[in-house]
C-alpha cells in the first residue's frame, strides 16, 4: 500500500484476460521467490513494478487470500496477499523493469485518493479498498492485521 505524501494511493490497472475488455485496479506486489522473506520480495516488486528502491516498508496492515483464474492462461491459482504500509513523499513512477507478463496483464497507473477509490465504478483488489483506504488515512493503522475479504 504506497501513500505518498497527500495520502493517495498507488495503483495499476490489471486485465482481466488478452482481451483487455475488463480491468480491476491493484497495488504494487507480486510473488515470494523461494528463500526470500516477505519484505525483501517486496522491495524487489517496488522496484521492478514502479522503479521504488529507497522505501521504508512500514507495518503489515491486511491480509487477503483469493483464488482466481490467471490471466491468459484460465487456470485457478490461489493468493495469499499481505499488505504493507510503505510511504513516500512523492514518487514519479518508472515500468522499465517490467517483464512480460507485468506488460500483457498491466496497463497504467494512477494515484488516488480514498474518496476516489469510494466514488469510482471501477472494480479495486481488494473489492473494498475503498473503506480500508479511508481508515488507513484517517490514521488508524491496525496493530493487527485486518483480513479485508475477497
Amino acid at each position: 500500500m504506497v501513500l505518498d505524501r497527500d495520502n493517495r494511493v498507488l495503483l495499476f490497472k490489471a486485465f482481466q484476460d488478452n482481451t483487455r475488455a475488463r480491468h480491476f485496479w491493484i497495488t504494487p506486489g507480486g510473488g515470494v521467490a523461494v528463500g526470500e522473506s516477505a519484505t525483501d520480495a517486496l522491495r524487489r516488486e517496488l522496484a521492478e513494478e514502479c522503479g521504488l528502491v529507497a522505501a521504508d516498508i512500514g507495518p503489515l496492515i491486511w491480509v487477503r487470500e483469493h483464488v482466481f483464474p490467471m490471466p491468459h492462461s484460465g487456470e485457478a491459482t490461489r493468493q495469499r496477499e499481505r499488505f504493507y504500509l510503505v510511504r513516500v513523499e512523492q514518487h514519479d513512477v518508472d515500468v522499465s523493469g517490467w517483464d512480460d507478463f507485468e506488460r500483457n496483464f498491466m496497463g497504467e497507473h494512477r494515484w488516488w485518493t480514498a474518496s476516489e477509490v469510494q466514488t469510482s465504478d471501477d472494480e479495486f483488489a481488494p473489492h473494498r479498498l475503498g473503506h480500508f483506504l479511508a481508515d488507513l488515512v484517517a490514521g488508524n493503522i491496525p496493530s493487527e492485521p485486518v483480513d479485508t475479504g475477497i
